[in-house]
């Protein structure tokens, strides 16, 4: 991954949904050094947070309580200038076919258990086309 060093204020901001502590902190532990991280538990959660911060990106579960990845997904796509780009990440392939993930306008999908250098390329991919 490029080690560019942005200040605070410059760093892109990425939004990680995921029901699982130890998951979610290992993500956010990763690319924390890189990136501003925001963490949310469910999808429900990360509405709330994406109308209140400015996200770059959005690396997301898909099986959650309360909303889940694809939900979420579904509803952010239906505003009309959701732009940000969205990584959906599941342990169950067959929730997302991938006949199903172009409907679904997804940036990525990593199948659990996914390497942290692969998610890493595609979110230095994403966020240096931004």
């Amino acid at each position: 991954m490029n080690q560019t060093v942005f200040k605070k204020s410059e760093k892109p901001t990425i939004l990680i949904v995921e029901d699982e502590d130890p998951i979610r902190e290992l993500i956010r532990e990763y690319f924390e050094r890189r990136f501003n991280c925001l963490e949310a538990k469910n999808g429900a959660i990360a509405l709330e947070i994406i109308d209140q911060e400015k996200i770059d990106l959005i690396i997301s579960d898909n099986d959650m309580p309360v909303l889940t990845g694809v939900e979420l997904n579904k509803i952010l796509n239906s505003r009309k200038q959701f732009s940000i780009p969205f990584i959906l990440c599941s342990g169950n392939n067959l929730i997302v076919k991938e006949s199903n993930r172009a409907s679904l306008n997804l940036a990525a999908f990593f199948a659990k258990p996914f390497s942290l250098e692969d998610l890493a390329l595609k979110v230095e991919e994403l966020t240096i086309s931004k």
